[in-house]
């Protein structure tokens, strides 16, 4: 199995749209993901309450390495990155194997 961990920050588009919307479609959009994509286990949103330096955590589980990799071209995450780039900037991420 392997766990995505990605992490952004908001940009002033989400604040101007409201940080709470901005960030309640984007949770709605990744939870839609579940369940439709082969090989993704599991797929969550939340956000960052420590107070570092990101606003929210994408953790997703894949069946596998290639799963991981192909999830980045689907057609819904294509669609749901499509739909939120603008909100989000300065994308961090680790994948590793358990």
């Amino acid at each position: 199995m392997i766990r995505h961990i990605a992490m952004f920050h908001l940009t002033e588009a989400a604040d101007r749209d409201g940080r709470d919307e901005v960030f309640g479609a984007m949770k709605a959009s990744v939870e839609n993901m579940n369940g439709k994509i082969p090989g993704l286990i599991r797929a969550e949103l939340g956000l960052n309450i420590s107070g570092g330096p990101h606003d929210i955590i994408m953790y997703c589980e894949f069946e596998d390495e290639k799963s991981c990799r192909d999830f980045g071209e689907h057609p819904m995450h294509a669609a749901h990155r499509e739909k939120m780039k603008e909100y989000v900037s300065d994308r961090v991420w680790a994948d590793y194997e358990v």
